[in-house]
């Protein structure tokens, strides 16, 4: 091998190396800002749906669930929590 040869070689290895490097880090940089923001997103809709649900259980009379205790649940638990509360509100006041 000459020595243009090595030293295109070296120069090809160092030029893949440091494109590796720089997408891992644009990757990691854009991974997390897209988690950051699905998460500012799921945290304002599940901070609706425990209000709603906080309201209900006030509303009914029922124990009522710590705002806590409520932040630990899933989105899809949120939901169908709400729309018991909602189905019971519904027979009890509107005689659905």
């Amino acid at each position: 091998m000459s020595v243009a040869e090595k030293l295109r070689a070296q120069g090809l290895k160092q030029g893949l190396e440091q494109g590796l490097e720089q997408g891992l880090e644009q990757g990691l940089e854009q991974g997390l800002e897209q988690g950051l923001q699905r998460g500012r997103a799921e945290g304002r809709a599940a901070g609706l749906w425990i209000g709603k649900i906080m309201a209900l259980e006030e509303f009914l009379g029922l124990r009522q669930t710590s705002w806590e205790e409520l932040a630990l649940l899933p989105l899809d638990e949120l939901e169908a929590r709400h729309g018991r509360l909602h189905r019971n509100y519904e027979a009890r006041f509107k005689g659905a």
